[in-house]
């Protein structure tokens, strides 16, 4: 019984999620050598605060922290949508 109901809370909490996709500006790129950028896509609900550093954001995670190429206004108005979205998700 207590597999059927840890199964249904997951599925609810997995339609509720929402990304916003941005490009992060990565300061030791590994990954490849077009440049020190990759697009990336980020649960609204695991961001904690962000806030502009010049003409890029800081996106602080619960363990990291991501600048992004994105400016402040760009990422706030995303998220925003994002949360009103996922509000009148859970409404219908």
């Amino acid at each position: 019984m207590r597999i059927a109901i840890a199964i249904e809370y997951g599925e609810i909490n997995q339609a509720n999620k929402m990304f916003v996709e941005l490009t992060e500006n990565m300061q030791n790129n590994l990954y490849s050598n077009e440049g020190p950028r990759r697009t990336i896509s980020v649960n609204t609900e695991k961001v904690q605060a962000f806030f502009p550093e010049k003409n890029n954001t800081i996106l602080q995670l619960r363990q990291e922290s991501i600048k992004v190429e994105e400016d402040y206004e760009t990422v706030k108005s995303l998220i925003a949508l994002d949360e009103s979205r996922s509000k009148a998700k859970t409404k219908t």
